[in-house]
């Protein structure tokens, strides 16, 4: 199937006469945001293009307009913090990546109802220092301790 070539402008795409996504053309490419939409008509993603390459925020959602997740891109690599969401609006993942899309700094992952679950740290994409995991109920279960992604102890007591 062959697509004509756009002329530069800003666009929105309907199906079943519901919008469907938005976006900009500039010679020839979508350039800056583009938006693309549930059936129900709430926003589904929204994320910055440039040079055919996700480029600045991205932010998706849920069909009830809840947010599910927020990155940042450059030129189609992810890096800096990054966050996701539960249904309900509570935290289940916030993480970091360097200018090489690797892990890398604080990771946090939380249950459902909040409570924390496990927190730890990345280097350049492996674990690294320790790792507390706890139960649903927020109470400790065990300990690692990473170095550079090799296990180096393993407790189940909570540290003295």
């Amino acid at each position: 199937m062959m697509i004509d070539i756009l002329d530069d402008g800003e666009f929105e795409i309907f199906r079943n006469g519901k919008k469907y996504s938005k976006f900009t053309i500039k010679n020839d490419e979508i350039d800056g945001i583009y938006e693309k939409y549930h059936p129900n008509g709430n926003l589904s993603e929204r994320i910055g293009w440039k040079e055919e390459k996700f480029n600045g925020p991205s932010e998706r959602y849920y069909p009830d307009g809840t947010l599910m997740s927020k990155s940042y891109f450059e030129m189609d690599v992810e890096v800096g913090r990054s966050e996701s969401y539960y249904e309900n609006g509570n935290p289940e993942t916030i993480y970091h990546h360097d200018k090489k899309s690797r892990l890398d700094g604080e990771f946090l992952k939380y249950y459902e109802n909040g409570n924390l679950m496990e927190k730890g740290n990345y280097s350049k994409g492996k674990p690294h220092g320790n790792w507390t995991y706890y139960k649903e109920n927020g109470d400790f279960w065990k300990m690692r301790v990473y170095r550079f992604g090799n296990l180096v102890k393993s407790l189940r007591k909570p540290p003295e």
